[in-house]
């Protein structure tokens, strides 16, 4: 199924999904109806992260080569870490104030906590949950005798209920961080069940009849049907989001088209997802000081701009010898 699969696919979707990702964060259609906006992203939205997941774990067991192609992946996220994380402090240590963490104390112990799970500036999560995810794939990989697929529905169930008691906590003591701070690591674990997957898909662990193309899309338009009435009867999209990813994916691989050299695509989607935060916080920003609001479309529109004006430049002084630190941006 893997062999004759195009890539650029999957590079072109990634974009399309870091998209989604910022119209969570900057609720696009808030201003023509909060309801749909809020139901629409928490719903559909919420296969973005889930896709990235799988897409990290297939790519890195594709070519995999035990624990030196771990350690060469998580360099790389390592460094990516690092050049955001220089680049977005201003904005973190102003988000932290901004959201009232005025207690010195416990805003430093939080601050700590997030720089040492690489989670410190807003969105960094996925990288560190990327890193967890790898290491502790490999160390469990050394043991034969454990099925993946248990690890998968353990895995699977354990993110839910941290999810679910997450969410419980942050309704009945918002803003204390002392909950938080031993909860917001839990999302660590997160892309776990989904990086298995990705590694089963690349395995072919996955029977030939599960994978027929006219099965996958029937699968996938009866979760997306399901996917809705899940979010209003539990009040989230739990486990038709993990099945409705997993099912996207194995059908993404049955398709052959050509794109041509998606690369800087693939770029684009780390760098508009890594700076995105930066924009959507100076709009808040601009909200709070000043009361002038702007149209919620208005404003994805500007978001979307400003990130792709940003990844051209990058592109551009990347390529001054002196300069190539740039590369670590995506």
């Amino acid at each position: 199924m893997t062999k004759n699969s195009n890539y650029g696919l999957i590079d072109i979707l990634k974009f399309a999904m870091c998209l989604i990702v910022i119209g969570i964060h900057s609720h696009p259609f808030i201003s023509y109806d909060a309801k749909f906006d809020q139901f629409f992203f928490s719903t559909f939205g919420s296969l973005a992260v889930p896709f990235f997941f799988i897409t990290s774990g297939f790519f890195l067991y594709k070519n995999y080569s035990g624990f030196e192609s771990t350690k060469k992946f998580i360099l790389r996220i390592v460094k990516l870490y690092a050049f955001w994380f220089i680049l977005n402090l201003p904005f973190t240590l102003a988000n932290c104030y901004y959201n009232g963490m005025l207690n010195f104390k416990v805003g430093a112990l939080v601050f700590l906590r997030d720089c040492l799970t690489l989670s410190s500036f807003r969105g960094a999560w996925f990288l560190g949950a990327l890193v967890v995810g790898s290491l502790l794939i490999h160390y469990l990989n050394i043991y034969k005798k454990i099925n993946i697929k248990i690890l998968v529905l353990a895995f699977f169930l354990l993110t839910i209920f941290i999810g679910v008691l997450n969410g419980y906590l942050n309704i009945i003591s918002f803003q204390n961080y002392w909950f938080s701070f031993f909860l917001e690591p839990s999302r660590l674990i997160r892309g776990i069940p989904y990086m298995l997957i990705g590694k089963m898909i690349i395995e072919k662990k996955f029977e030939n009849k599960l994978v027929n193309r006219k099965h996958l899309i029937l699968a996938l338009l009866f979760c997306l049907f399901l996917m809705p009435i899940e979010t209003i009867v539990l009040k989230g999209c739990y486990i038709t989001q993990f099945i409705t990813t997993v099912v996207f994916f194995l059908l993404i691989l049955t398709f052959k088209v050509n794109f041509g050299n998606t690369t800087k695509i693939r770029k684009m989607s780390i760098i508009f997802y890594c700076f995105h935060f930066n924009v959507c916080f100076l709009f808040d920003g601009l909200n709070y000081f000043t009361k002038i609001s702007i149209d919620s479309l208005t404003k994805y529109a500007i978001i979307l701009f400003i990130s792709y004006i940003i990844s051209q430049i990058i592109f551009k002084l990347e390529k001054i010898d002196k300069l190539k630190i740039l590369k670590n941006s995506y």
